[in-house]
């Protein structure tokens, strides 16, 4: 568990995140694209990039569907960041329209797994 909060500078960070290996919906325009969470706080998500377009989208749109959960939380995220490995391309996505009972949703996951399991 690390603590992740997204500010004006890509450094520092608010919220606490959590690692989550899940796909997700990436609409890319008006295309729906799987991508693959590697972690995700109240303020953000990282996806690993899958078979989607070479274009540059600087928002994206966004369905996510927590573990546990049946609730599809809907948002709007702002690309703050681009990883490139040998074998993985992924991004770092800052909200930036999301309603606030869907990020208590995630601040809620995120607390269910910093908590300590007895």
């Amino acid at each position: 568990m690390a603590f992740a909060e997204f500010d004006t500078s890509p450094q520092v960070r608010r919220f606490e995140r959590a690692d989550l290996d899940l796909y997700v919906n990436k609409i890319i325009g008006d295309e729906p694209h799987l991508a693959r969470v590697r972690d995700i706080s109240a303020g953000g998500v990282f996806l690993y990039k899958l078979l989607e377009p070479e274009v540059e989208a600087s928002q994206i749109g966004l369905e996510i569907m927590l573990p546990n959960s049946d609730d599809v939380i809907w948002a709007v995220g702002e690309v703050v960041r681009e990883e490139e490995h040998k074998s993985t391309e992924g991004v770092a996505v800052r909200f930036v329209r999301i309603a606030e009972q869907d990020r208590e949703k995630i601040r809620t996951y995120v607390d269910t797994l910093a908590q300590p399991q007895a």
